[in-house]
């Protein structure tokens, strides 16, 4: 049974990396402008997270996430967030994502949410560009650490997106994310 197990979750984790996945368009929050996936199609990497502003551990996170895309922006990686909350409405929280480093898109019909199999807040994918579209090499987990980011041991999302960078192997392979689930309608 536990051999059963193992081969289960192995198949699991090998589907969800290498996925290729296509374009989409989603509103910025921030300004209403329209930002597409594939305006990232030159970048090294493109990172998509997952983010609702009432989970708290979203809110742990929000020191990290907006300190990985200054430390990002000038490396060729596009870092995007997302919000698939439905209930959260793009007005309310237009002020409270107005000074986020990187766009901060709105996904109300969970169409990008279901495109790249998300299923909590805060949840992290790394793309990278390859044959007109985006390959998933990362689904999980920011780091192992979400309450206390001194305490942090292994930093799942930077160390993976470093080895993109520099070439290498990732060091994570996909990590279940610890936060809220996103309810679907």
């Amino acid at each position: 049974m536990k051999l059963l197990m193992l081969f289960l979750l192995s198949f699991l984790s090998l589907s969800v990396a290498g996925q290729v996945i296509g374009d989409f368009t989603l509103t910025d929050i921030r300004n209403g402008n329209e930002v597409s996936l594939n305006d990232y199609s030159t970048n090294r990497a493109v990172v998509v997270i997952f983010t609702s502003q009432n989970c708290p551990y979203d809110n742990y996170y929000l020191d990290r996430l907006k300190q990985l895309s200054t430390d990002f922006e000038d490396r060729n990686v596009g870092i995007l967030y997302v919000n698939s909350i439905p209930s959260e409405s793009a007005e309310e929280l237009k002020s409270s994502v107005a000074e986020w480093p990187a766009p901060y898109l709105s996904d109300k019909q969970q169409v990008v949410m279901k495109l790249l199999g998300v299923s909590k807040t805060p949840e992290s994918i790394i793309l990278i560009p390859v044959n007109g579209g985006f390959r998933k090499i990362y689904q999980g987990a920011i780091d192992n650490n979400p309450q206390v980011a001194t305490d942090v041991k292994k930093a799942y999302l930077r160390e993976n997106l470093v080895n993109v960078l520099e070439g290498q192997p990732l060091t994570y392979a996909n990590v279940l994310p610890v936060g809220c689930r996103i309810r679907t309608p």
